[in-house]
């Protein structure tokens, strides 16, 4: 029976761990837990109850802003190495592009477009990571 329970829950995709950004304020992450404890009292998860009375005690224990304002800063430095990084390959992408162009041979040349276009997605993924650090380092430090 209990491993019906258990695995009934695993299938349901209930998690049972507070999903909370590492650069939202204490007071975001106390308000998000509230609202889930709420929602776990009113379905009657007595585990998620207990889970998020956890999750709670922690944050008020060891959340301090100065702690999340360090992490939206190291976040932040974070996404702008892998921008960097992402503007690197995307122009060795391009050189190994204007290579193959100059040998002629159709199949790489097409490789290597592809390539290039992959490139181009991770730059703009990087891009729109770095603009959200941003964002919570703002939000976080108004």
């Amino acid at each position: 029976m209990f491993k019906k329970i258990i695995i009934g829950i695993v299938l349901s995709g209930i998690s049972f761990t507070p999903a909370l950004a590492a650069t939202d304020s204490c007071q975001e992450q106390l308000s998000d837990i509230k609202l889930k404890l709420e929602n776990a009292q009113k379905s009657g998860n007595i585990a998620e109850q207990n889970n998020l009375k956890i999750a709670r005690d922690k944050v008020n224990t060891y959340c301090t802003e100065e702690r999340q304002a360090n992490r939206a800063i190291q976040d932040l430095k974070k996404k702008e190495r892998k921008l960097k990084r992402e503007e690197l390959d995307l122009e060795e992408a391009k050189a190994d592009l204007e290579k193959a162009k100059l040998e002629g041979e159709s199949r790489k040349i097409a490789k290597k477009e592809r390539k290039l276009k992959e490139k181009e997605l991770d730059l703009e993924e990087a891009k729109n990571e770095l603009k959200q650090a941003q964002d919570d380092y703002n939000r976080l430090n108004k």
